[in-house]
């Protein structure tokens, strides 16, 4: 079995990252030539940048270490960022129809307050507004609107 050599050098790696299809990091590093391991971590911030990332890792990027095959020094993933507040699960801002219940993705980290309180209005200036308050479930919150009145 060969396994070939190591070089005491370092690796350009061009990391790329998409949001939503937009380039919204790219940048070089160099790290050591990682031995015999397959596996290098990187960091990418993804802080206040919600969304579909696309992540794109070149290794070799400047061609300065000779190899016999160059074509398999690309990797591709993708993975989305989710907000840590918690969302509605409407499909509009306004006119959406809701029956009995609404739902609320809860936020992926504990907060302070392990409730959500909800304020329902039938006007924008929200104008006798009725307030419900409902403790956090594991993943989704379901708040009962059968108690307000009909119209």
């Amino acid at each position: 079995m060969n396994f070939g050599s190591v070089i005491t050098d370092t690796l350009a790696i061009r990391l790329t990252d998409r949001l939503n299809g937009e380039a919204v990091f790219d940048t070089i590093i160099r790290k050591p030539v990682p031995g015999f391991r397959d596996s290098l971590s990187v960091r990418i911030p993804v802080k206040n940048r919600l969304g579909a990332h696309t992540v794109k890792a070149v290794l070799n990027s400047d061609s300065r270490v000779d190899e016999i095959y160059s074509n398999d020094n690309e990797v591709e993933t993708s993975f989305i960022v989710s907000s840590s507040a918690s969302r509605d699960y409407l499909r509009y801002s306004f006119e959406n129809s809701v029956k009995d219940f609404l739902y609320f993705i809860n936020p992926q980290l504990k907060p302070q307050t392990e409730s959500l309180t909800v304020q329902i209005s039938d006007n924008l200036l929200m104008n006798g507004a009725t307030e419900i308050t409902a403790p956090f479930d594991s993943f989704y919150t379901k708040i009962s609107l059968t108690s307000l009145q009909q119209n």
